[in-house]
């Protein structure tokens, strides 16, 4: 927080940078920011790519700073439009994208919220958002301009909800934003609504579902629930729609113009739809990015001029996103006129999971998509291989499979890595010779594992919680976590359940090192024997017995 915030008082531009990043990601970005300096804790320095730029430890910076007490008197911050700070988005050709943004962008957004949804000084608001989402912006500046707290969760405790909802507890947390895919885990935890004092929650990044929606009033029926739209090309979100308990049937809509932006929906003309008739989401004004660093093209492609407005140097981005205007006014999402997809609040270009995969000289050819319900969709790619490429230890479709998406996690996001890769012969393909994607088999068509059933008292354990939370009658000791359709959210609820199970602290971590239920089993029981060797004779022999296994095992 004090780097941010000393960053932007001196001028200078920030751009975060994530090191749990695949190395070479890392360094993708660091070719296009060209840094001049890496501002970081002490500890992490010695992880930074070498194109970082000069570091600098923080804690050292702030130890040998002189006193700044009125300093600020009389001094002009840097100029409303100069560069703020740069974030990536993946990038449809492989490569990821940082868009810059300027301080008048989100001086806009943070009054515009402070006029719509005031922050008092007694309000607490959960900081839950990654530096590298720009909903962070909003949950640093908002709370600071009102006098409110910002509540810090420590590394990890963001992505596990049992831990989240400790730490809303222990700070009497008022104010929050989530994706709604966290909300509606948070929702299905009892105690989220026992006695809660939160007071707006605010959700934004994937489409808000009617079923979450109802769901959310039903446990905290007087709290404001808010629901924004808006791409990291537009500062933080340029829709907003207030929920209210009888919304009139239909989907939730994605709102109305926040102040300062111009949303337009039009055809492929360019000219504005009539209500009810689909047409792209073309953003502009206030809120507008300077475009892609050092991506000329892609920005004269995704930032157009405004021939709507006719202002002169007027431009609007183009989202991609297909939408209606509702009888009211509203905005209705509808879908995509390409294939981008949100995983999660991520925003992934399938074009870059493709890339990556094509990179292997096996592989042919590759497409990745989406598949499942709105809300808890999944990537699942698929490959058409050169068998005669394969290496003997890869003629087995599932060894193939696990050792692509092993591959996949050293260059991409864990978010990106596919739940599946599924090997066909030949790609279905419709009529005019094109790929037919709704022809894509479901990934429970292609090979699978043979099915094996649980061992040891600790898989029949991990079993029965993983056939709990994924509906699955049966799961054996060698099914993989995310081939039977976990993610990443359900992953942290079997974490919390098998801490509860096993009496032990079990790192989140620890969980994607090996995702069947074998390996988890393995890393279970590892913890369970540490722990066994700091107990007495009468405290392991009471914990083996409640957990069915004998002093031998």
């Amino acid at each position: 927080m004090v780097g941010i915030l000393g960053i932007l008082k001196s001028g200078a531009a920030y751009a975060p940078l994530d090191l749990d990043l695949p190395e070479g990601r890392l360094r993708a970005m660091l070719t296009d920011l060209r840094p001049r300096c890496t501002l970081a804790e002490s500890r992490l320095l010695p992880r930074l790519p070498e194109q970082a730029g000069e570091p600098l430890a923080i804690e050292e910076l702030l130890r040998t700073a002189p006193p700044q007490e009125g300093a600020d008197q009389g001094v002009e911050g840097p100029p409303l439009d100069a560069l703020a700070y740069v974030m990536f988005t993946s990038g449809s050709t492989g490569m990821p994208k940082g868009v810059m943004v300027s301080h008048r962008a989100i001086l806009n957004r943070v009054l515009w919220s402070q006029r719509r949804y005031p922050l008092v000084a007694e309000d607490r608001l959960l900081a839950s958002a990654s530096f590298g989402f720009d909903i962070a912006i909003w949950e640093l500046f908002g709370p600071w301009m009102a006098g409110a707290a910002v509540v810090l969760p420590q590394e990890g405790e963001h992505k596990d909800p049992s831990k989240l909802l400790d730490l809303l507890d222990r700070h009497g947390v008022t104010v929050a934003h989530f994706v709604p895919s966290l909300l509606r885990v948070l929702l299905e935890e009892p105690r989220f609504a026992a006695g809660r004092p939160l007071r707006m929650v605010f959700c934004g990044g994937e489409s808000m579902d009617r079923d979450l929606h109802d769901r959310f009033f039903a446990a905290l029926p007087t709290a404001v629930l808010s629901h924004f739209y808006g791409p990291t090309e537009a500062a933080i979100s340029c829709l907003y729609w207030d929920c209210h308990v009888g919304l009139a049937p239909g989907p939730v809509p994605i709102g109305i113009p926040v102040d300062g932006a111009r949303v337009y929906l039009l055809d492929d003309a360019g000219k504005p739809v009539p209500a009810g008739i689909p047409g792209e989401v073309h953003i502009g004004d206030v809120p507008l990015a300077r475009g892609y660093l050092a991506r000329p093209d892609p920005t004269a492609a995704a930032f157009v001029p405004d021939a709507v407005s006719g202002a002169p140097g007027a431009r609007l981005y183009r989202t991609g996103d297909l939408a209606r205007f509702r009888e009211d006014g509203s905005i209705e999402f509808v879908g995509r006129i390409d294939h981008q997809v949100k995983i999660r609040g991520h925003r992934i270009e399938p074009g870059e999971i493709e890339h990556a995969l094509r990179r292997r000289p096996e592989v042919r050819g590759a497409v990745a998509v989406a598949r499942g319900a709105r809300g808890a969709e999944q990537l699942v790619a698929y490959v058409v291989v050169e068998v005669s490429a394969l290496g003997e230890e890869h003629h087995d479709p599932a060894a193939h499979e696990a050792d692509l998406r092993a591959e996949l996690r050293r260059s991409l996001p864990e978010v990106m890595v596919p739940a599946a890769v599924v090997r066909l012969e030949e790609f279905p393909l419709g009529p005019n010779g094109k790929l037919d994607r709704r022809a894509l088999p479901e990934p429970g068509n292609s090979a699978r594992r043979v099915h094996v059933p649980p061992r040891t008292a600790t898989e029949e354990t991990i079993a029965r919680i993983w056939s709990a939370l994924l509906h699955r009658e049966t799961v054996g000791a060698e099914d993989d976590f995310f081939e039977l359709g976990g993610n990443s959210l359900l992953a942290t609820q079997v974490v919390s359940r098998l801490r509860a199970a096993f009496s032990i602290e079990f790192p989140l971590r620890r969980f994607f090192e090996g995702t069947t239920v074998a390996t988890l089993a393995g890393a279970v029981d590892e913890i369970l024997i540490e722990s066994l060797e700091r107990m007495s004779e009468e405290e392991a022999a009471a914990l083996l017995s409640r957990l069915g296994q004998s002093d031998a095992r």
